[in-house]
């Protein structure tokens, strides 16, 4: 038994933090060992946690999950579903969005973010709930350009970074560039070679899906023609992921486009430890279920139209 009396006050709330939190001493065997009473030890581990000494931070997500949230996370192998009403509001989405990433974030974390229309709606509703260190958010995908709708590519990226607290790391390229050999020149390029090295070692991804068609953001930005889009589909395509043309099983549609694409690549995207995806939208269906069955997805936020669709199977 130690003696009390070689210890001023706080050096023995060190001693009893650390056998408390790191030993995993229960009070009353604190209290044995160092003659003092079972409430003193009480009063002393609230004290360092009130003065900071201590901090306790839950990693699981404190968030309700309802019977279809169940059934989907179980079908898929997720970690979390959050099936936002009857909405395909990309805003009320955010405010789902923020709760979970506040509940994971760490210091240090890199945040990867892709771009559309449902990203930049969702991404107005960020903010953060405590100060955080050293996090990085990153553009996931190379934007678009000679579109009349704004993809929001550098918008979303920016007000993540605006809400945590941090820089935004902008990827100033097309997202499919003319030929390969254009890209390797790009990837030479110090502060892209920078860019990449931060998207290929993101922790927490946020992207969306879309449907493949003359309506497509590739499509409307010219990168792929719609007699490309036609022969794409013949081929078996269905949707993209970050810009990647995938087909029904989440594999890569064409090689040749695949290789001209500026975006986070499939692989990386599916050893990310979080991915969530923030889907609005019926009609982009089947390219999350080909998204889900590829693994690429692990927490998921969708309408409760879309939810009830992969419930019942049907595509759209």
């Amino acid at each position: 038994m130690k003696a009390v009396t070689f210890l001023d006050r706080e050096q023995l709330k060190l001693e009893i933090i650390y056998q408390y939190y790191m030993h995993d001493l229960g009070q009353a065997e604190i209290a044995r060992r160092y003659s003092i009473s079972r409430s003193y030890v009480s009063k002393l581990l609230i004290e360092a946690r009130k003065e900071g000494l201590v901090e306790i931070k839950i990693n699981k997500p404190l968030i309700s999950e309802n019977e279809p949230e169940r059934i989907l996370r179980e079908r898929y192998g997720l970690k979390h579903v959050m099936i936002v009403g009857h909405t395909n509001d990309g805003e009320s989405m955010g405010d789902a969005l923020n709760n979970y990433l506040n509940n994971i974030l760490n210091d240090g974390d890199i945040i990867g973010v892709a771009w559309g229309k449902t990203l930049w709606d969702s991404s107005k509703k960020l903010h953060a709930y405590k100060p955080y260190k050293n996090l990085t958010v990153v553009q996931l995908c190379g934007g678009v350009s000679f579109i009349k709708s704004s993809t929001y590519a550098s918008e979303v990226v920016t007000n993540y970074a605006k809400a945590f607290g941090t820089e935004p790391y902008l990827l100033p390229l097309p997202a499919i560039v003319e030929n390969y050999e254009f890209k390797k020149a790009f990837l030479k390029e110090d502060n892209i070679s920078k860019v990449m090295d931060l998207i290929n070692n993101v922790n927490i991804a946020v992207f969306t899906v879309g449907k493949l068609g003359g309506k497509s953001a590739l499509v409307r930005s010219g990168y792929i023609s719609e007699t490309e889009i036609e022969k794409l589909i013949a081929g078996g395509a269905i949707g993209e992921i970050c810009t990647h043309v995938v087909n029904g099983e989440g594999k890569v549609c064409d090689q040749s486009l695949e290789d001209r694409s500026t975006s986070i690549s499939l692989s990386n995207l599916k050893k990310c430890l979080c991915k969530i995806a923030v889907v609005a939208g019926v009609e982009r269906t089947a390219s999350l279920k080909a998204a889900l069955r590829a693994g690429y997805i692990n927490v998921l936020i969708i309408g409760q139209v879309i939810a009830d669709k992969l419930i019942s199977g049907h595509d759209e």
